[in-house]
């Protein structure tokens, strides 16, 4: 068994690329809508996709050691049907300037300080925002405003209605039962007119497709916080068992990441109401301060929850009926979750990674990983397409951590590198491993060389680390080469513009226990500066002494065009 893996793979030919995910397979189609070389699509859009599936494993969960589960049927309807409605189960996460311009109660803090930021679903979002709508819409000085307002408005427009001007004058100033009696009356003609409407309407409704609800549930960020500032836009893709854990912690972390801007013209009016709906400044700034603190707005697609909902058996994890409710706890090292109680991953693609088990069946998880990273990048492909106007503008920063970085390093992102900022990827290598042995083509850094990337990784990470990991294991059993534990050779091999790797002394696969603080001030730099922290994040640290310390060397690869940096950071004195 000890070869088997090496002789599969050194007689295999190079597996073809991963089928192109179009709208319709037998559709050759880009997204300019221009037919591609040779009847190949190039770009990620909607499926059905095939699924390359095994029969012969049985189901699995999370909790079990053994061989992964492999779906023995997997039609390409069933991937639809994830897909569908997934932007209603998106995890948004909430910078506290949004929340405060929102009028919602925050219900997470930061790692921090009090709750000031929002974490929660898409359609609890929508909920939220309505019935602030409502609540507006009912205070009855608010009423009686504008009311007065669009009689004064409309008064010299209206030839002849002086009278009738003066009459909605007075009636907003009617005692409280008398304007009660008419508030029934008006609500009982409004009930008919909406009977006749509903009755209008059944002739010629028409059924709102899933991609419509997504693109109208997406396009709600945009037209609620029109105008309100932000720092920039992540999408953050999970690892296999959902946002829990760190992946919690980073959607808080970018949001709660502040950055203090300074507006180029604050004595213009609408950036003085931008400054009204952001967070104060740390100092006691006047209301004209020209400084601005700003964070981030997170999404997280989360596709096992809208695989739960549409009754899929792919992958799937119960949420939780109700959102986060302001009045809970939720300390940032708590184990704080947004999925029911004692609800666990369940379903054909959950997997347990151990080298022995790997050894045992290799092609049988060489199916199940193609099948997973085909389906999350269409995840992936999905929500960038639905992006709106303003996202695309101010542009997108992808994160991915553990099988979501497999994922995020594989993805071609060459549609969508107009709105691309930069790429993070966290607890993965980026190089060949159990995961890409017998798909060469996932291995490495898939996507378009000039966008700035990030990697993040611990030293002693138990699954993708250099020694006792599952993939130094695996590649010893098999007689592969070892693997290194980091992205930089990778980087350089693939030349990218501008690369940073840092290596964590001391960390394992989930970085944050013992490297939250160094990790935020990592994430500060790099979003806010991508280039410059790539190339001189050790020099710029060297003004710090706090910061300065932790280096423990770096080295430098640089070429005309390609400027790749390695940091090796200490391990900390104690857990943070």
């Amino acid at each position: 068994m000890s070869s088997v893996l090496a002789m599969q793979t050194a007689d295999r030919p190079r597996p073809r690329s991963r089928p192109c995910l179009s709208e319709a397979c037998c559709c050759p189609i880009n997204m300019a809508g221009k037919p591609t070389e040779n009847g190949q699509c190039c770009d990620y859009n909607l499926l059905p996709l095939p699924i390359y599936v095994s029969s012969n494993i049985s189901m699995c969960s999370a909790s079990t050691s053994g061989p992964p589960c492999v779906p023995s049927s997997a039609p390409p309807e069933a991937v639809d049907l994830v897909l569908s409605g997934l932007v209603q189960h998106v995890l948004v996460s909430l910078p506290a300037n949004w929340v405060q311009a929102a009028g919602i109660r925050p219900n997470v803090s930061d790692r921090f300080g009090p709750k000031r930021l929002w974490v929660g679903r898409l359609r609890h979002l929508r909920l939220l925002l309505r019935a602030e709508t409502l609540r507006k819409a009912a205070i009855p000085a608010r009423v009686r405003d504008q009311l007065n307002q669009q009689a004064q408005r409309d008064a010299p427009n209206v030839a002849g209605t002086h009278e009738k001007v003066e009459f909605l004058v007075r009636l907003v100033e009617l005692p409280d039962k008398s304007l009660e009696r008419l508030a029934r009356a008006v609500m009982a003609l409004q009930r008919a007119f909406r009977r006749m409407r509903a009755k209008q309407r059944k002739k010629m409704v028409r059924k709102e497709l899933p991609e419509e609800a997504d693109k109208a549930a997406m396009q709600l960020l945009e037209d609620a916080f029109q105008g309100v500032p932000t720092k920039g836009y992540v999408v953050y893709l999970c690892g296999s068992t959902g946002i829990v854990g760190d992946s919690f912690r980073y959607l808080r972390m970018m949001a709660g990441i502040v950055i203090l801007t300074i507006i180029p013209d604050f004595m213009d009016i609408t950036w003085k109401t931008m400054l009204n709906c952001s967070s104060l400044s740390p100092t006691h700034h006047s209301a004209h301060s020209p400084f601005m603190r700003m964070g981030f707005v997170v999404l997280g697609p989360d596709m096992m929850v809208s695989a739960a909902v549409k009754g899929s058996t792919l992958r799937t994890r119960q949420p939780k009926t109700c959102m986060l409710l302001d009045t809970v706890a939720s300390d940032y090292w708590s184990k704080t979750s947004l999925y029911a109680e004692n609800s666990a991953c369940a379903g054909e693609m959950v997997y347990s990674s151990q080298a022995d088990a790997f050894m045992t069946n290799p092609e049988d998880f060489n199916r199940m990983y193609s099948n997973i990273i085909t389906l999350r990048q269409a995840e992936l492909a999905h929500i960038l397409r639905l992006m709106p106007s303003s996202f695309r503008r101010q542009g997108v920063t992808l994160i991915g951590s553990s099988e979501g970085a497999v994922v995020l390093s594989s993805f071609q992102d060459e549609p969508f590198v107009d709105i691309l900022n930069s790429r993070v990827i966290l607890a993965y290598p980026c190089e060949a491993n159990y995961w890409t042995y017998f798909r060469p083509e996932d291995a490495g850094i898939a996507g378009d060389p000039s966008i700035p990337t990030l990697n993040l990784i611990g030293c002693d990470d138990q699954y993708f680390g250099r020694t006792a990991s599952v993939a130094a294991k695996v590649a010893e059993l098999s007689d592969l080469p070892a693997v290194r534990g980091h992205a930089f050779e990778t980087m350089v091999e693939k030349g990218l513009s501008y690369g940073l790797v840092c290596h964590f002394e001391g960390a394992v696969h989930t970085l944050l226990r013992t490297h939250d603080s160094v990790v935020r001030e990592i994430l500060t730099d790099f979003l806010q500066r991508p280039a410059f922290a790539c190339r001189k994040l050790p020099v710029h640290w060297e003004r710090f002494t706090h910061l300065q310390s932790l280096i423990r060397r770096y080295r430098r690869h640089q070429q005309p065009g390609c400027s790749v940096l390695y940091v090796r950071i200490c391990a900390p004195k104690q857990a943070q």
